[in-house]
């Protein structure tokens, strides 16, 4: 079951309107951090704290305005500093309270009009962590973008890079079998106990390539050349398994230098 999204709070929103790619975007610089290969630019994120140090749920709470939202509130000034003064027939920002209500939304909206209100997300402060698709700075993700349609994909991208990481001792070849059966394995087994208890808990994605791939190497054992089917060459899936990772380590070559998720298709 899926959980509801959460946009922000009455005075700051989510540019992705959505909790799921920030998270996506923290976990993937986690691992980042831990990768032999890359050189995650601390200066860049010198804003975000103990990332590498802190659950996504701490790091959230106190981090999420700051960094990612954009400041939609309408609030009223205090009145020992509104310039001018403030007088028994207005409130700070200046919205008059004798005209009738429409004709004062209708002049907000003229002035908000004048100053380009409806472009401002894309203006956002210099420094504000925003999400950015194929590389291009000033190209902000909206929520139709098929990035943000398609967030089960870079999950999947994030925990086969994980398990990647986790056998960082084998060769080339035996890296990627390693990974294909860990990811297997784990998701596999997740999904038993979602399936078998009854839980409303989303089921992980698996991949018929990765699923194919790891039937063959536990029917192999430890020989080479041994297939799963007479008629079956597995090394397309293998080829998908490869492409898989490579794009796994773009996402966080990407995430190192401060951009998420860049081009890593």
């Amino acid at each position: 079951m899926a959980s509801k999204k959460w946009k922000g709070d009455d005075a700051h929103l989510l540019p992705a309107q959505q909790v799921e790619p920030y998270r996506l975007w923290f976990e993937f610089l986690q691992l980042a951090s831990k990768d032999d290969t890359l050189t995650v630019d601390r200066d860049h994120y010198s804003r975000w704290g103990q990332f590498d140090q802190l659950k996504f749920g701490d790091w959230w709470s106190t981090h999420w305005q700051d960094l990612f939202a954009v400041d939609i509130g309408v609030r009223e000034v205090d009145p020992t500093q509104a310039t001018p003064k403030r007088s028994d027939r207005d409130v700070v920002v200046r919205i008059p309270l004798y005209q009738d209500p429409k004709r004062s939304l209708a002049q907000v909206a003229e002035i908000l009009e004048r100053h380009g209100a409806s472009e401002r997300l894309r203006d956002m402060a210099e420094g504000q962590f925003r999400l950015q698709v194929d590389g291009e700075d000033d190209k902000l993700i909206h929520p139709s973008t098929r990035f943000l349609r398609n967030l089960s994909k870079v999950r999947l991208l994030l925990h086969i890079y994980r398990f990647w990481l986790s056998h960082a001792e084998a060769d080339d070849r035996r890296r990627l079998e390693k990974t294909a059966i860990s990811y297997f394995r784990w998701a596999d087994g997740w999904n038993r106990q979602v399936k078998e208890k009854k839980w409303k808990r989303p089921l992980i994605e698996i991949p018929f390539a990765l699923t194919t791939y790891v039937k063959h190497l536990e029917k192999r054992g430890d020989r080479r050349r041994t297939r799963l089917y007479e008629t079956d060459d597995v090394s397309d899936h293998r080829r998908q398994i490869a492409r898989y990772i490579r794009k796994a380590r773009k996402l966080a070559a990407n995430v190192a230098e401060g951009r998420f998720p860049g081009k890593y298709e």
